[in-house]
């Protein structure tokens, strides 16, 4: 198992690892279907959309069925605002950034998220506890190219062996082990990980252990 010895800087998925979308991206694309008068979505295109761009989830979903453009053009109608309460933040999670910047770890998100994602943090509350946010929006190329950790680690000007991802899904692990990022999965033991955590109060152990 690789070390945390040298980890300075945690990096953070979105959804599914500081919060849990699943009750927002079923609510959400479902009402999107809806405008068309379609049925709601599949189990396999709601695991889709948890991981990808809205794009491409949306492209996903409507492909053959409904014009793209037309469900782009509905999607811009549909205010994202009205869908946030049905995020959950994952327990503890605030716990662990009061430790991380007390114990001053450098902090970043990097998610397949876009234009949503300011929203998500202003209404949180969250900016002050992130040195970085890097979304689709940011980047040539989403997950699970590795280019949001390239930026990441240049932005902050950090080494790839001080670096830490915590990421959930396939895209993750791949993009973390493209940029040669160490990488924690959270949930998911089908994963090719260095650590495997189901809490995040078992991340505050490990990096204490670490230093011990």
């Amino acid at each position: 198992m690789n070390s945390l010895k040298k980890i300075n800087t945690i990096i953070f998925d979105c959804d599914g690892v500081m919060f849990q979308t699943g009750e927002l991206n079923r609510n959400y694309y479902n009402t999107l279907l809806a405008k068309f008068d379609l049925p709601e979505m599949t189990e396999a295109q709601f695991e889709y959309a948890q991981m990808h761009t809205a794009d491409q989830a949306a492209e996903h979903i409507f492909d053959g069925k409904i014009d793209l453009e037309l469900v782009f053009k509905e999607r811009k109608k549909l205010p994202y605002r009205d869908f946030v309460p049905y995020m959950e933040m994952t327990k503890e999670f605030m716990v662990l950034l009061e430790y991380l910047k007390r114990e001053n770890y450098k902090t970043g998100i990097a998610t397949n998220r876009s234009n949503t994602m300011d929203l998500v943090m202003d209404t949180f509350g969250l900016n002050e506890y992130f040195d970085i946010l890097v979304t689709a929006a940011d980047v040539e190329n989403p997950k699970p190219h590795p280019e949001q950790l390239h930026k990441i680690k240049n932005e902050l000007n950090v080494e790839y062996e001080n670096l830490l991802y915590v990421g959930d899904s396939k895209l993750d692990q791949t993009a973390a082990k493209s940029a040669g990022v160490m990488f924690m999965a959270f949930g998911n033991k089908n994963l090719e990980a260095s650590y495997h955590v189901n809490e995040m109060a078992e991340i505050i152990k490990l990096l204490e252990k670490a230093k011990a």
